[in-house]
């Protein structure tokens, strides 16, 4: 099978973008079919945008080749991605999240460090 490489920025407008309790949530429209996505993964920062729209674009990509993916399928499974100990928050007031060390040099530019 031969894929195209898929810029995401080419392939989808955001429509609206928001934050809550540090996740992101968008409704973006791909831009080749008109088909608007809620976007709304489990996992916190902003970039998990960036890391869903690539998960949608390669859905697609695959659709286009034969596989049966829904829309459905795709939201839903952008919002049900989790991946413990990457960026996990274990407890509120004070905030408190377990983190992967790998991921360190990403958190120093969004969250202050001690």
């Amino acid at each position: 099978m031969h894929s195209p490489v898929v810029e995401t920025s080419a392939a989808f407008a955001i429509e609206s973008l928001s934050m809550a309790e540090g996740r992101v949530r968008a409704v973006v429209q791909e831009k080749s079919s008109g088909e608007r996505f809620n976007i709304a993964p489990s996992l916190a920062g902003s970039f998990q945008l960036q890391n869903a729209l690539n998960a949608a674009a390669t859905s697609r990509v695959l659709s286009s080749h034969g596989s049966l993916i829904m829309k459905s399928d795709i939201e839903q499974g952008i919002a049900a991605a989790i991946w413990p100990g990457r960026i996990e928050k274990v407890h509120s007031n004070p905030d408190i999240y377990l983190v992967e060390l790998t991921i360190l040099p990403l958190l120093e530019s969004w969250l202050p460090i001690c």
